[in-house]
């Protein structure tokens, strides 16, 4: 077993590489947005049994976050804005936020193992009520992104 501080360089370079190899494919499909992208909401896992667990869903966040700025589409990536609120602000207030996002936001894309997570399939389910369109694939969503202008 690897040390703790080994364990979680190894880590950081295993998803820094995998942010660059995002970022490397995307300049293929940079010009495929054209006019005024859509603001997308990033919905995804954010609980996890241990804080480790956690951080790792917020990681994959980012990456995608990041992925979907380097196409030129912002997004609202609710994982990293409350990550270090934990008991600090209660849960009902984010979730309540996080909510008011999503609905300012013109689609939502959907990550990770959402089937699992109670708050994505909420955040799916919110999204569809109000007529905002979900993905769960980027290529998808950049395909609507495009034909929309």
């Amino acid at each position: 077993m690897l040390p703790v501080s080994l364990a979680v360089l190894v880590s950081a370079v295993a998803a820094s590489y995998l942010a660059i190899t995002l970022y490397d494919r995307k300049k293929e499909k940079m010009l495929k947005i054209k006019g005024v992208p859509p603001v997308v909401y990033v919905a995804g896992p954010f609980r996890a049994d241990t804080p480790w667990g956690v951080e790792k869903n917020v990681r994959k966040a980012e990456q995608y976050a990041l992925y979907l700025w380097g196409l030129g589409i912002p997004n609202i990536c609710p994982h990293t804005q409350g990550r270090f609120f934990d008991k600090e602000i209660p849960d009902e207030i984010i979730l309540l936020g996080m909510k008011q996002l999503l609905r300012k936001c013109e689609a939502v894309l959907v990550i990770g193992r959402w089937q699992r997570s109670e708050g994505t399939k909420a955040e799916i389910a919110d999204a569809e009520i109000h007529g905002i369109p979900v993905f769960f694939e980027i290529a998808k969503l950049v395909e609507w992104a495009s034909s929309r202008n």
